[in-house]
């Protein structure tokens, strides 16, 4: 009951937080008990194995016990271990929609960073000056785009030190880069290409970053040549963050190179929280170890340990015990002392 409180609680703490309108739905299915049932059908399937290893260990002498090694590991794997993986996995899915895609926009100062940062808010977020320098700390807002819910970090221009206040700033630049899920690469096309520009763009990983060619409403002093061979294909868009011109397309952009990662717009929103996903993880654990001790002709009392543990794991989700369930089952399926 007590566990069931506390599902809740987070779910509709997560409904409150939520960054995008998917988020909402994998928060209101937690409410509904969609993962709840998820879990109950995976712990009556680690049930149903049990019974039958427990009636083979405990009552060799009834034919109608007895299952295969070949049988039960097939099961494990399709029953327990395809589906417990697959509900971890989207939990790195849940994270994204209920928090948002961490987005870093880098670039060298006085590139218009913080010029676009205000653009996509529509707002005066970040403060813009010509001087050179100006955001020392990481600037955060949320923004949803084409549906996406987006973390946009406006940070430090990143150049050779100048103070210690400014080296702590890239230093953050630098860390929350690493942890991005999306990187924002700004060029100032009214300068030449630098040395610089082209440090930030190597530091940037490729899947996960897009070029933006700032400042089209002045004259362009970029080499083309040098600009596509840096870049080295990597998606590209126009924009003028003073005049609005090409926001639409970088929007646009934006949810092409987030849609082209690893971000499921398609799949279930069931979706585990931390505290599941740590117990999913441990029954994951004990039923790999009961495929290997399987398959390596451990006794059948190592298997049922195995399973035993995982179900315990499953249990603590949903805050069931378990004892019961398998005697229940071992005598509703079999006619032992017949």
């Amino acid at each position: 009951m007590i566990i069931e409180i506390v599902s809740s609680v987070d779910a509709l703490s997560e409904i409150i937080n939520s960054k995008s309108e998917k988020g909402l739905q994998i928060a209101s299915q937690q409410i509904r008990g969609n993962l709840r049932s998820q879990i109950e059908r995976l712990r009556q399937q680690v049930v149903e194995i049990l019974a039958q290893l427990e009636v083979a260990i405990d009552f060799p002498e009834e034919e109608e016990g007895i299952i295969s090694r070949g049988e039960i590991t097939t099961r494990m794997e399709k029953e327990l271990i395809e589906p417990i993986e697959k509900t971890i996995s989207a939990h790195s899915q849940r994270k994204l929609w209920m928090d948002g895609i961490n987005t870093v926009i880098v670039g060298q100062v006085n590139v218009g960073k913080s010029s676009l940062l205000n653009r996509l808010l529509n707002e005066q977020r970040a403060i813009v000056t010509p001087i050179p320098g100006t955001t020392r700390d990481i600037i955060e807002s949320t923004i949803n785009i084409e549906g996406l819910p987006l973390r946009l970090m406006d940070t430090a221009g990143l150049r050779k030190v100048k103070g210690e206040v400014e080296r702590i700033g890239i230093h953050l630049t630098e860390k929350k880069l690493a942890e991005s899920d999306l990187s924002l690469v700004v060029i100032d096309q009214s300068r030449p290409l630098n040395n610089d520009d082209l440090a930030i763009i190597n530091k940037c990983r490729k899947e996960t970053s897009l070029i933006i060619i700032n400042k089209i409403d002045l004259p362009s002093k970029l080499n083309e040549e040098e600009l596509m061979a840096a870049i080295d294909g990597l998606s590209t868009v126009r924009i003028s963050a003073l005049t609005g011109e090409g926001i639409d397309d970088l929007r646009k952009a934006i949810r092409d190179r987030v849609m082209a990662g690893q971000v499921d717009t398609t799949s279930s929103p069931i979706a585990p929280n931390l505290r599941h996903t740590i117990a999913l993880k441990e029954a994951f654990k004990y039923f790999k170890n009961a495929v290997f001790n399987t398959r390596g002709d451990s006794p059948l009392e190592i298997i049922a340990m195995d399973l035993n543990s995982g179900l315990e794991n499953l249990g603590e989700i949903i805050g069931e015990t378990t004892n019961e369930d398998i005697l229940q089952k071992i005598f509703s399926q079999f006619c032992l002392g017949k």
